[in-house]
């Protein structure tokens, strides 16, 4: 019951600093044993999305890549719905400002670009 020990003192570290850690309420579950976080129960999971990117059971990237694709998809049809009268020029910027920056990855931690 240690992780349960650490979720609770955590509650009250929000309350002292008048701090709200937005979390989905889930957990994996790893043992048999269930926790809560402000009085709800953590439900199992095989993936959660942590500060933009999905991690699933099996740390695999294919789940991620799939939420990246498919919110690329949906914002470039956006885009053509929306500006199908617009100039190439709009075009394109709306393209590099909406679709582009969510559809690239990050270079790995610890490499240094110059």
């Amino acid at each position: 019951m240690l992780l349960q020990k650490d979720l609770t003192a955590l509650e009250k570290w929000e309350g002292t600093w008048q701090m709200i850690i937005r979390i989905a309420p889930r957990c994996r579950k790893i043992i048999d044993t269930t926790y809560s976080l402000h009085g709800h129960t953590l439900e199992v999971v095989d993936a959660s999305k942590y500060l933009g990117v999905t991690i699933t059971e099996s740390l695999t990237w294919e789940k991620h890549i799939g939420n990246i694709t498919s919110k690329a998809s949906r914002t470039l049809g956006f885009i053509r719905r929306n500006l199908r009268e617009c100039t190439p020029p709009v075009k394109e910027a709306s393209y590099k400002a909406m679709v582009r920056p969510n559809s690239r990855m990050p270079p790995p931690s610890g490499t240094h670009t110059s």
